[in-house]
């Protein structure tokens, strides 16, 4: 097989790379890092939606192969997304319920260089540019429950993460990751009167089934978010939010021609929260950064997100 062809095959391999999904990105969703309210399910039996706009900006540098393939790329992306939480006012084990969906709809760009060092010769390049517009993954939490404790609230939740069918193993971006997922996380929120100290903190385990697809088979995922903030008045908070992401089992299956890559990546930024209101109706405005750092196997680089939070 000659050079140009191998790097071929490495490109198409490398689509999991740049799908966000697979090697360069994984079923943990950074723009839901958890910021306010994470222990919360409203006591008011309704509907609430939250509306977010976030743009991602990273890089990807890596040696593959024994460091015989060098590889740069680059994923941009812009993503509105609706989270729809309905409080049902049911009690299940003294907590109470609620039920999640998130739809996110995404455009995205992805470059990339591949670069095939040929021993006594001239390396070989190859490069890429894709571009998606497409609905992304479909998060729907069919059980959160949520539990009063002194100046905490624990939410327990389960969700089930659905691809929503649109991919193509030949292009190298996909909005997609193609493949179910299941989530289960625990998080909690502590505040004490109407100013003051609020902490938002959250763990989580992810499954990830197999890109039948691809045959790949992205490793377990473990996660840990939240934020810690001041509310100056009960309007205006500020504070810091941030999370700390680890793959537990390599990623797997005939598609994962590198290896059990493990990723790994930290995040960590300001963030800001405002209620207001519009002819009598309450919003809740939220704005954030998380600058990515310490990457492994993983996409790094910056997330910056506008949302709007209101009743139904």
């Amino acid at each position: 097989m000659n050079l140009k062809l191998i790097l071929l095959v490495v490109c198409v391999s490398l689509g999991s790379l740049l799908q966000a999904a697979e090697n360069g990105r994984s079923t943990y969703a950074a723009s839901s890092a958890a910021d306010f309210g994470t222990g919360f399910v409203p006591p008011k039996v309704g509907l609430i939606l939250r509306t977010e706009l976030s743009y991602y900006d990273g890089d990807l540098s890596e040696q593959l192969l024994g460091g015989a393939v060098d590889v740069d790329a680059n994923l941009t992306a812009w993503v509105l997304t609706a989270r729809f939480l309905w409080t049902t006012g049911l009690e299940l084990f003294g907590g109470r319920h609620g039920v999640y969906v998130s739809i996110p709809f995404a455009a995205a760009e992805s470059t990339s260089t591949i670069t095939q060092q040929v021993p006594g010769g001239q390396p070989v390049t190859l490069s890429n540019r894709e571009t998606e517009t497409n609905i992304g993954d479909i998060y729907v939490t069919p059980l959160a429950l949520s539990w009063q404790l002194g100046d905490w609230q624990i939410k327990w939740q389960e969700t089930v993460i659905i691809p929503p069918g649109s991919y193509d193993s030949d292009n190298t971006l996909n909005i997609s990751r193609n493949h179910f997922a299941f989530l289960s996380a625990l998080g909690g929120t502590y505040r004490r009167g109407q100013e003051g100290p609020e902490i938002n903190l959250r763990g989580g385990y992810i499954f990830n089934t197999e890109n039948r697809d691809t045959k790949y088979t992205t490793g377990d995922e473990v996660f840990v978010d939240g934020s810690l903030s001041w509310r100056f008045k009960p309007t205006f908070t500020v504070g810091l939010t941030g999370y700390a992401y680890q793959q537990v089992t390599g990623d797997r299956g005939e598609g994962a021609i590198f290896g059990d890559l493990k990723g790994r990546v930290f995040a960590l930024g300001p963030v800001v929260r405002t209620v207001f209101s519009v002819r009598d109706h309450l919003f809740i405005g939220i704005a954030k950064w998380l600058h990515e750092f310490e990457s492994e196997n993983r996409f790094e680089g910056d997330l910056f997100m506008l949302s709007i939070v209101t009743s139904l």
